[in-house]
């Protein structure tokens, strides 16, 4: 990706996603798990304004985790399905102090899903703070996805499953019930965060 697409696509993002609301949710200082990095726009702000002790970054994107490496060569970036990470970093007891998951699980199927969040669970270290944000479901989101996805291969995917905020916070009390529920609307966009606290 280039400088000027990704200007423009961080213009857009920025307009449309709550990015700030969810650096907001970040602790300072921490060490940090960011699974669907993508293109890096939460990347750049963690950087400039959360001061990590460590940042990794995932996602099954090639180019994007090579683009990322070139902009942000302090912090680590992996391309390799997020499940299966999280699982070597359980095999290896490693912990995060934030892991966030941000517009990728719509990606997966929804039993994928479950079994993402609850792993994930298992390395965010005690104090520690998860953010899962997704868009609702609409039908301009859903086209909007589909030709993202499905026509233009700008995201990587095999499925566009979006689920509404009830099916997550079912998921999330298989696991705690320490968590809050954010609503967001922006544009034509609904939104939810869900922080988790363990």
């Amino acid at each position: 990706m280039n400088t000027f697409s990704y200007l423009i696509y961080k213009k857009f993002r920025m307009l449309t996603a709550p990015i700030y609301l969810i650096i907001d949710l970040i602790p300072l200082n921490s060490v940090i798990l960011d699974l669907g990095c993508g293109r890096g726009i939460i990347t750049e702000e963690i950087k400039r304004r959360r001061a990590p002790k460590r940042y990794t970054g995932v996602d099954l994107n090639y180019k994007n985790t090579e683009f990322l490496r070139r902009r942000f060569p302090d912090f680590l970036f992996v391309s390799t399905d997020a499940l299966e990470f999280v699982k070597i970093c359980i095999d290896k007891n490693e912990q995060y102090d934030c892991i966030i998951i941000s517009d990728m699980l719509y990606l997966i199927d929804d039993e994928l899903k479950r079994e993402l969040i609850a792993n994930a669970y298992k390395i965010l270290s005690n104090g520690g703070v998860m953010i899962i944000k997704e868009a609702g479901h609409n039908l301009l989101l859903f086209l909007q996805e589909y030709i993202s996805v499905k026509i233009l291969h700008l995201t990587e995917g095999t499925t566009i499953n979006l689920q509404s905020v009830r099916f997550y916070e079912d998921v999330i009390r298989e696991v705690t019930t320490n968590y809050v529920i954010i609503n967001i609307r922006r544009l034509w966009y609904p939104h939810f965060i869900i922080v988790i606290k363990k």
